[in-house]
């Protein structure tokens, strides 16, 4: 579904790229998400937005429910 609305958002600024400097996933829940659906929501923001600068990519989990293997996929993940 986020996938989708980012690609809706890219629809709707008829091809113009905007600047993305962060890409934050908070709330909490975001640190329930696999790393690789973590990627694929990283990867379709850069195509959605120019992130052709530095980004700063944030997300918000609970660091007792964080793994090593976790953090290491999040990681690999951008």
């Amino acid at each position: 579904m986020v996938v989708a609305e980012l690609a809706r958002a890219r629809l709707v600024s008829r091809g113009k790229r905007p600047e993305l400097a962060v890409d934050y996933f908070g709330g909490g829940t975001p640190g329930l998400w696999r790393p690789q659906a973590i990627g694929r929501v990283i990867e379709t923001t850069r195509r959605a937005f120019d992130a052709t600068g530095p980004l700063e990519i944030t997300v918000e989990a609970n660091p007792g429910e964080v793994t090593a293997e976790t953090a290491a996929g999040l990681r690999a993940a951008g």
